[in-house]
């Protein structure tokens, strides 16, 4: 089974995240939501009915129900009855009055052919003694719906807000990710082409991302220069270790050819020396300089005394070289420092050997 890429899991954790967020904040809001809903229409049928039954009744403690009484008030239904339940006043729209009981000041939900209703009574006393019933009704099937359709639509809303944040999320992370892409890429054409020169050049950025691809810029840029110096000292190698090898492969045919007398073979044998001590030092030095580069080299660090360790291989440089040239010395005294006596000796030789060498 192929996993999935970094970007769509970071995605899809955010966004299952963000359901559980949401449906839990959902759930909370849409709970106390419709228990505030609730509460309000059945307090609002209350006092719609305790207002009606003050209306009703004359200062006189007479009843008075008008011929345009008002029976239909914001999804309320109300009627007037008699002590003995006849309709005086209003209509109840619902089939259900036959169905109906009386509760002074008491709420209740009741349930007529499969829907429920909210009821509220109060029992209003006239002045002949007697006295009459004013109902309020109001449907809680038709609020629930009400309050379900807000639900789904909530719902899809939130969904929608969820989709687009998840879709959102994935395209900032996509751009994110676009200098990890070059980086893939680049790394994948230098393994394919051996070419150190190919860069990201992602440019400016100050997000970690951008800063990791400016990394490896720099990385493949010392790789390349490093890459470049073992090049050419291999190839200067190659050079130096080109002439004594000829030399020695001469001499020694020379002597199996030629060579007829001892001090013949004798000035073959030096030469076929010198040459081989050419070469020793020159793997030598190519040992330390392997070394160096691996951070192998055990340096052994002291006191030295720059002045008199440059002016004893300056000496020993002048009388081993047999060119017309002469080496002129102009070294301060007492410069003291603590270095490797040895590696600091073949630095100094190096660069006098060279100077003798390549000066005409």
């Amino acid at each position: 089974m192929k996993r999935l890429s970094v970007k769509m899991r970071v995605t899809l954790w955010y966004a299952a995240v963000m359901i559980v967020i949401a449906a839990v904040l959902f759930f909370a809001m849409e709970s106390a939501g419709r228990r505030r809903v609730i509460n309000m229409n059945t307090d609002r049928l209350k006092r719609t009915v305790d207002e009606t039954s003050v209306r009703l009744v004359m200062p006189n403690g007479r009843l008075n129900v008008p011929p345009d009484f008002k029976h239909f008030d914001r999804g309320i239904q109300l009627a007037v009855y008699d002590e003995n339940f006849n309709l005086i006043g209003g209509q109840i729209f619902y089939d259900i009055e036959s169905g109906f009981d009386y509760q002074d000041k008491a709420f209740r939900i009741t349930e007529y052919d499969g829907s429920e209703y909210y009821e509220y009574d109060r029992k209003v006393n006239i002045s002949s003694g007697s006295y009459c019933w004013v109902k309020g009704i109001m449907s809680a099937t038709d609020m629930h719906d009400t309050l379900n359709t807000v639900t789904k639509t909530n719902v899809l809303f939130i969904a929608l807000m969820i989709l687009l944040a998840a879709s959102g999320g994935y395209f900032i992370l996509k751009q994110a990710f676009i200098p990890v892409t070059k980086i893939s890429r680049t790394a994948e054409e230098i393994s394919e082409s051996s070419d150190l020169s190919r860069r990201i050049n992602i440019g400016g950025g100050n997000d970690e991302i951008s800063s990791l691809a400016n990394t490896f810029d720099n990385m493949l840029t010392k790789l390349e220069e490093t890459f470049e110096s073992e090049k050419q000292f291999t190839s200067d190698a190659s050079h130096e270790l080109r002439t004594p090898v000829a030399v020695i492969i001469s001499e020694c045919e020379y002597m199996i050819d030629c060579a007829k007398t001892r001090d013949e073979f004798l000035e073959s044998v030096q030469s076929v020396k010198r040459q081989a001590e050419k070469m020793s030092k020159l793997i030598s030095e190519l040992l330390t300089i392997s070394r160096m580069d691996k951070r192998t080299l055990k340096l052994n660090f002291e006191e030295v005394d720059i002045s008199e360790l440059v002016l004893f291989v300056a000496d020993e440089q002048e009388e081993i070289r047999d060119k017309n040239i002469t080496l002129e010395r102009e070294i301060q005294s007492g410069i003291i420092a603590e270095a490797d006596k040895m590696t600091l000796a073949r630095l100094f030789i190096n660069l006098i050997s060279n100077a003798y060498q390549f000066t005409p």
